[in-house]
Parts: C-alpha cells; sequence; structure tokens
C-alpha cells in the first residue's frame, strides 16, 4: 500500500476487486460461516476505501498541473477481455468505478475500456450478460473501443487543461462514443482512467477564489428543455431506452407537469446494477425502483439537487461528497422547488474548458 510504483498500486486494485467479486459471488451460493462474512467484510471495507468520487484534500492543483498527478492515489479497475459483461459490471460495482480498462489482446495493445454507458446501451439492446467482453468491444454500441484509444488517450504529463478539451471536443461531437473518461498512457506508465468528475473537482480547486464563486450552476447546467425525461409509473427500461436514443446518461422522472416538489432521477449507473442483477428493467416501475435502492447505492433527493444561483464549486464538491455525477438543479426564488435543468460533472469540465488556463474566459465551445 506504501509502495511508490504506480505498478505496483494498479495490481493491488486488480486483486482487491477481484476478491471482493470472488466473495459476492460465493454470497449469491449461500456461503455464510462466520469467518468468510469477516473476510468478505474486510475485503469490502478495503475497496470501498477506494472511493468512487475523488477525495477533495489540502493540496492545489493549476490548470496546468499534470492530470497524472490528479489521480496518483487512485486506482483503476481492470478487466479481462475473456470475461462476461455480467464479470465486468460486478468488477465496477465492487470497486466503486463508472469504467474500466480492458486489456491486452495477444498482440500486446489495450482491447479498448467498458464504462456505465456500454452497459446502459447493453441493457437498451437487450444483450445478454453472458456476452463476452471481447465481442461486446467489436460490435457497433461500444463506446470506448480499441480504434477510440488513440483519440480519447493523452500523457499522464499533460495537463488538466489539454485533458479537458479532449473530454469537450469528444462531446461536441455527439458521436455515441465515449466523452466521460480519457485514458492516461504512456510508455513509462501503466495505463490508468481519470473521470470528467475527477478533472471537474482538480479544476476547480485550480481557480482564482474570486472565479471559483462566481460561476453559477446556470452558466453550466443543461436546461429542463433539453434533459430526457419519463414517468414514475414507466418501467427503468423505457427510461433507459429514452437516455440510450438521446445519448444522456440521466433522465428525470416527471413530477407533475412543471416538476414541481419532489423529483427523481434514474442513470446510467442505475442501468450498471440492473445488468448486474441479470434483469431486463421491464420487471418495476421506476419509482419502485428507485424505492428499492439504499442512500448509497441511490443518495437522497437533498444530496442530489443544487440551486441555479449556487457556485460551481459548491456543485463538484457536493458529487464528490457523495458520489453522484448528475444533479438536479432547482430554481431561485418563486421556482426554489422546481427542477429548471441538470448539472453533470461533464458539463463543469465543459464549461471550464471554455476558460482559459488561467481561468479567464474565452469562446464558447459549444452548447452544454
Amino acid at each position: 500500500l506504501k509502495c511508490s510504483s504506480p505498478k505496483y498500486r494498479a495490481a493491488f486494485n486488480r486483486c482487491m476487486s477481484q476478491l471482493a467479486l470472488c466473495f459476492r459471488h460465493y454470497s449469491r451460493l449461500g456461503c455464510g460461516s462466520i469467518l468468510f462474512r469477516q473476510m468478505s467484510s474486510a475485503v469490502e471495507k478495503t475497496v470501498a476505501s477506494r472511493s468512487r468520487s475523488p477525495k477533495r484534500g489540502g493540496r492545489a492543483y493549476g490548470q496546468d498541473s499534470a492530470v497524472g498527478e490528479v489521480i496518483t492515489e487512485r486506482g483503476t479497475a481492470f478487466c479481462c477481455k475473456d470475461r462476461t459483461l455480467v464479470d465486468a459490471a460486478d468488477t465496477l460495482i465492487s470497486s466503486k468505478r463508472t469504467a474500466a480498462v480492458v486489456g491486452y489482446t495477444d498482440d500486446g495493445q489495450l482491447c479498448g475500456v467498458l464504462t456505465e454507458n456500454d452497459f446502459l446501451a447493453a441493457v437498451a439492446k437487450g444483450t445478454s450478460p453472458k456476452s463476452s467482453i471481447y465481442d461486446w468491444l467489436h460490435g457497433e454500441h461500444a463506446r470506448f473501443p480499441g480504434s477510440m484509444i488513440e483519440t480519447l488517450t493523452v500523457s499522464p504529463k499533460a495537463s488538466l487543461a489539454e485533458a479537458a478539451a479532449v473530454m469537450a471536443s469528444e462531446a461536441e461531437k455527439d458521436s455515441g462514443y465515449a466523452c466521460h473518461h480519457v485514458l492516461l498512457s504512456d510508455k513509462d506508465h501503466v495505463p490508468r482512467l481519470v473521470s470528467a468528475m475527477d478533472i471537474a473537482c482538480a479544476m476547480i480547486d485550480s481557480l482564482e477564489t474570486k472565479d471559483r464563486l462566481t460561476l453559477t450552476v446556470k452558466e453550466a447546467m443543461k436546461h429542463r428543455a433539453d434533459v430526457t425525461t419519463c414517468t414514475l409509473g414507466d418501467t427503468p427500461l423505457q427510461a433507459y431506452r429514452a437516455m440510450f436514443d438521446s445519448n444522456q446518461n440521466c433522465a428525470l422522472a416527471a413530477v407533475g407537469k412543471k416538476h414541481h416538489g419532489h423529483h427523481f432521477m434514474i442513470t446510467a449507473a442505475d442501468a450498471l446494477r440492473t445488468f448486474s442483477e441479470y434483469l431486463h428493467g421491464d420487471e418495476t416501475t421506476v419509482v419502485q425502483w428507485l424505492h428499492g435502492l439504499t442512500e448509497t447505492e441511490h443518495p437522497a433527493e437533498k444530496q442530489r439537487s443544487i440551486h441555479a444561483d449556487a457556485s460551481l464549486a459548491d456543485a463538484a464538491r457536493m458529487m464528490a461528497d457523495h458520489g453522484v455525477h448528475h444533479l438536479a438543479v432547482l430554481g431561485i426564488g418563486a421556482d426554489a422547488k422546481t427542477v429548471v435543468g441538470i448539472l453533470s460533472s461533464l458539463d463543469i469540465v465543459r464549461r471550464l474548458g471554455a476558460r482559459g488556463p488561467h481561468g479567464h474566459a474565452q469562446a464558447s465551445r459549444g452548447g452544454s
């Protein structure tokens, strides 16, 4: 654990993720001895300690800081190309990651990366959980196949601004390929993944105090008219298909025509859990699905909503603290209980990417 080598840290993270996966499978078979439960608990605590969300410490980063510095202490999940998609889903859930590197081919090349969005597509298209990872990455719906590795790879020595620009550029293309992760790789380092939340939190920390306070959620959010919606009576599968068709990772469940009062969201993380549990998504309704989740699996409403006049720094902090990538945006004044939009970690990256390397505004690179 104290080893400074990224290679050994990555190996340790892979081992712990696989151990957690093994314990999970044995639990499903009914193994329940006291020793087993103690060992399982110890492994799960170790895996959980490597939180899905980035830790916000005392170190300050600048936008010129190397992106590799941001994730020095964060593990990257790995999958074998010969395993099944449900194995990969279990790996993501047990390691609390939103993506995993898949490697290697016989000639030593990475096969690609699996993301939560791949599982959203898999559920929407009715893909079998027993399908192989290799076949999926060579299919038409893969979000981060081997052919995209060069486009979505940056050097660990690249700046935060450069990594953000890669994400923003791919998001603007609306190509259907991944834009919430970039791969850090060079000949001297084990491949690692960095997410939009990693970049968002690090870039927020790099801003001058004035900009940190004046940049607001309203400037970066997607307006409600542009957000995918569903009803609480829809099945999760209907919501997943709507998200897949609109190329979005989140659907807002409508409560009344104007979204007053309580609000619910269903995201790609829900699709991942649906897939991992061998469900099709049409067995229940959205509201029943969400009510059946624990607060750890789906944070409470107050933990995933923010007002439009709040700062982006507050939004990034809330996302990191609760491990969520989407926040419902509430209005101001008389509209304080009305959902007026959605803010994602990628929206923050794109908004900050429209500013120069030292936080100064530049021409917009496109819509949020």
